[in-house]
């Protein structure tokens, strides 16, 4: 990635990643260039994508067919399913993925790979063994990072950390903002932790529990 001195920011997008918001192409190392280096521009992503395999097998979720697609955790190689709408080829990019697929790379696999992909829709082991695999937990949220992400239950819901707020040694929901997904719909930019919070209660969706890359 190339900077501006003039203007303190990157000014060429990150690798291969297109996030699905516009305005944060350009983010650097998962967002937490201070504690992490991507000379590739592809560490934060925990698929391996050049795995990518499709299957002649189908799956139908919210009202929708979708075609199942393998690939590989990056470090673990596990294989896991991804799946696609097969009505998805003609919408904007930024719809074709639902939550976990924001959170764990579904909106970074290039376009020539045919994606990007709905994860965890398929298989309730989908997300646990991306964790298990190229995560660990942070216990102390007080110590949670930009780039970081946010899990509910075992399969529920996740977001990304985009700014941490730490008030009274405490991570503060209302002025900590994330970037998320509702389901396959409305994209959630920098919105306060405390709205997802609100939206996915922990005594509905499960714990809310903290995670950062193995391997940054």
């Amino acid at each position: 990635m190339i900077s501006s001195n003039r203007t303190g920011f990157w000014i060429t997008e990150d690798g291969e990643v297109a996030t699905p918001d516009p305005s944060n192409l350009y983010r650097y190392a998962g967002n937490n260039p201070t504690n992490a280096t991507d000379p590739t521009g592809l560490a934060s992503d925990p698929l391996d994508w050049k795995t990518l395999k499709q299957t002649d097998r189908h799956v139908d979720f919210d009202g929708y067919s979708w075609r199942v697609w393998e690939v590989k955790t990056r470090h673990g190689n596990h294989v896991i399913q991804v799946a696609k709408n097969v009505r998805w080829r003609r919408l904007p990019r930024n719809l074709q993925y639902n939550c976990h697929g924001f959170t764990f790379g579904g909106s970074s696999v290039p376009p020539e790979q045919d994606g990007p992909f709905a994860i965890g829709i398929t298989d309730p082991k989908t997300v646990p063994t991306i964790l298990a695999d190229e995560y660990e937990e942070v216990k102390d949220l007080a110590k949670a990072k930009a780039g970081d992400i946010l899990v509910w239950g075992e399969t529920e819901h996740s977001c990304e950390i985009r700014r941490v707020a730490i008030i009274g040694g405490q991570l503060s929901p209302a002025k900590t903002l994330v970037d998320s997904k509702n389901g396959t719909k409305e994209i959630l930019s920098g919105v306060p932790l405390a709205r997802i919070q609100a939206e996915y209660p922990e005594s509905k969706y499960g714990k809310m529990r903290c995670y950062k890359l193995k391997y940054p």
